[in-house]
């Protein structure tokens, strides 16, 4: 089975797979404890409750297989954490608004990088990431990414 297919085969950060929509994602970094990242340029945003914490990872999406004519979005609500088996989405965990949140439309071509963060409790661990179009029920197109613990 190719990376990136099933949550064992973690594509790694730095790499990228390809969605059946012909969207090429790659990881580029994350940052396990980025409350002073988010509370910095958004100094309204409320913190984290008590033993949670701000992950912001940082992709980059292109649209390496769609049709010229037709855009393909990107945006936050397409990923997701996973972590001790539980999935942390950004409507049910939002860091609040965050710096350059990942929300773009691209033709066949276009390539965007962009953040999103996700509220985790503190002591998880084994996190990885879930791309996942919000509107579709096909869960053939889910791809798994890898965070490292060492990447920033």
């Amino acid at each position: 089975m190719l990376p990136g297919f099933t949550p064992g085969n973690l594509v790694v950060p730095g790499l990228s797979v390809t969605t059946a929509d012909g969207l090429s994602i790659a990881v580029l970094s994350a940052n396990l404890d980025a409350w002073e990242v988010v509370q910095a340029e958004f100094f309204f945003n409320e913190p984290p409750a008590p033993r949670w914490c701000d992950v912001m990872v940082r992709v980059r999406v292109q649209n390496i297989g769609g049709s010229i004519t037709d855009e393909q979005s990107a945006s936050e609500s397409d990923f997701r954490l996973v972590a001790s088996s539980v999935l942390y989405g950004v409507f049910d965990h939002s860091c609040g608004l965050i710096p350059d949140q990942l929300d773009a439309k691209l033709f066949l071509g276009g390539s965007v990088e962009g953040n999103v963060c996700v509220q985790l409790p503190v002591d998880e661990s084994g996190i990885v990431m879930l791309y996942g179009p919000l509107f579709s029920l096909d869960t053939s197109d889910r791809r798994w990414l890898g965070l490292s613990a060492n990447i920033e």
